[in-house]
């Protein structure tokens, strides 16, 4: 935990604003490898064999990325942490800062600013990601081949001429490229057109799915992610130019339905958002699924120009900074391991929230 408290502390990528940021919040790339000379089963489910041979691999994966991507890429600040032995909370919060997929890897670089990150031993071998705010594929795309180029000297990675490179998971066959966009679409939503686009969406080999760290209990969610489905077939280029795509059309549907909302329901709108920062302002206990509809409620006023004292970036942080493993992390970090009790995390967080918030 101490030295995760870096990421506690820093508000990172989702605090910072562009052009987009009002409905992208980020956009993220990850590139799954594995090498040829090694056995790539997924590790959770490794028989036991193969698991000195999966100790060896990451050793060698570590070192590697020690010799070639240190100091350039991950310097002093950065961290080496071995997420499979952290705590619950603790792991949660890296799957949260979108630092970590499922199954957790062994072992884990991420630089101090959060944009890229190499988790190694897991569904893969290794796998890069990198992490841009708002709506910057490209930039993304382009942060994590130069890592990809730099090891791809050192790690024969198995690939092949008909099928590209080469997974456990034929969902990652090809170019084994697994792009993201986060947005906000709080007035899609309360419009009733989520399910439309969604539709639209598959039909040309991508989705729009709620994302799991913002849903609530009845199914609602603050946040939508959109990915690609397949690698199979695909270019890089064209897979991240088509998710690119989309990304743009939803921002401009977000945005002309939120200029409608204002139009036909504007003192409703702007109602519900000061009810919102009124209770997040005040309010001395919070569960985190109301937290999440009441940032949701109050980043649409601040965006549609109802709300005008409050900066859009504390919101966005907020999202991430009130879950569960954060407001955990946030009391170990102040001493208060043994007041991490539901009642405990509720105040917690109303503490955190009222401080960011404060007039």
């Amino acid at each position: 935990m101490d030295e995760l408290s870096s990421l506690i502390r820093n508000a990172g990528w989702f605090s910072t604003t562009d052009e987009d940021t009002d409905v992208a919040i980020s956009s993220r790339v990850r590139l799954s490898r594995n090498l040829a000379d090694h056995a790539y089963s997924n590790l959770s489910r490794a028989p036991a064999e193969e698991l000195h041979d999966a100790d060896a691999v990451t050793e060698l994966i570590g070192d590697t990325v020690r010799a070639e991507l240190m100091p350039d890429v991950f310097d002093a600040e950065s961290l080496e942490v071995q997420p499979l032995t952290l705590e619950p909370p603790v792991s949660q919060l890296l799957m949260e800062r979108r630092l970590v997929d499922e199954p957790l890897p062994q072992r884990l670089f991420v630089t101090s600013d959060e944009s890229a990150a190499i988790a190694i031993g897991a569904m893969d071998h290794l796998r890069i990601s990198t992490l841009s705010h708002g709506l910057h594929i490209d930039a993304a795309l382009a942060a994590a081949r130069a890592i990809d180029k730099k090891l791809e000297g050192s790690l024969n990675f198995a690939v092949s001429l008909d099928l590209g490179y080469l997974s456990t998971s034929i969902m990652n066959l090809g170019t084994a490229l697994r792009a993201s966009v986060l947005v906000h679409l709080p007035a899609l939503s309360r419009l009733g057109r989520i399910d439309e686009i969604q539709r639209s969406i598959r039909a040309s080999d991508f989705d729009l799915t709620p994302d799991d760290q913002f849903t609530v209990d009845d199914g609602e969610s603050a946040a939508f992610r959109l990915s690609n489905r397949r690698t199979l077939g695909f270019e890089e280029e064209s897979l991240t130019t088509k998710l690119e795509d989309h990304a743009r059309a939803l921002v401009h549907y977000e945005r002309v339905a939120r200029e409608e909302l204002v139009e036909t329901r504007g003192p409703e709108l702007a109602d519900s958002a000061y009810r919102s920062l009124g209770i997040l302002r005040y309010a001395r206990h919070l569960e985190a699924d109301e937290t999440l509809t009441l940032l949701s409620s109050l980043r649409l006023g601040i965006i549609a120009e109802l709300v005008g004292d409050v900066a859009v970036e504390i919101v966005t942080s907020l999202f991430f900074m009130s879950r569960d493993s954060h407001v955990r992390a946030v009391l170990h970090h102040a001493g208060g391991v043994d007041g991490d009790g539901e009642e405990n995390i509720q105040a917690a967080r109303a503490r955190l929230i009222r401080e960011a918030l404060a007039v």
